[in-house]
């Protein structure tokens, strides 16, 4: 549910702020939505004190990605995750 809570208020936030719905605006990429990355506090194998710094750099990285978005791809967004 936190995903939907998180689309909800970038709609609120991008409607308030007077986008239409096809309007393009960035929206930053929190860690939480970087969920693809490994957890590397609780990994499933074991990895080597290499691996674990790639992983770290990683995470760092993807706290700093911005992406474009629309109103109308947040919407769509959300249907898909409440059909699950």
């Amino acid at each position: 549910m936190n995903q939907l809570a998180r689309i909800d208020a970038l709609i609120t936030t991008a409607q308030a702020r007077g986008f239409e719905l096809s309007d393009r605006f960035k929206i930053h990429i929190t860690e939480d939505q970087a969920a693809a990355t490994p957890d590397i506090h609780h990994p499933l194998f074991d990895l080597s004190q290499h691996d674990r710094g790639i992983l770290d750099q990683i995470i760092d990285l993807t706290g700093q990605l911005e992406h474009t978005t629309s109103i109308d791809e947040l919407v769509q967004m959300r249907a898909r995750i409440v059909k699950g």
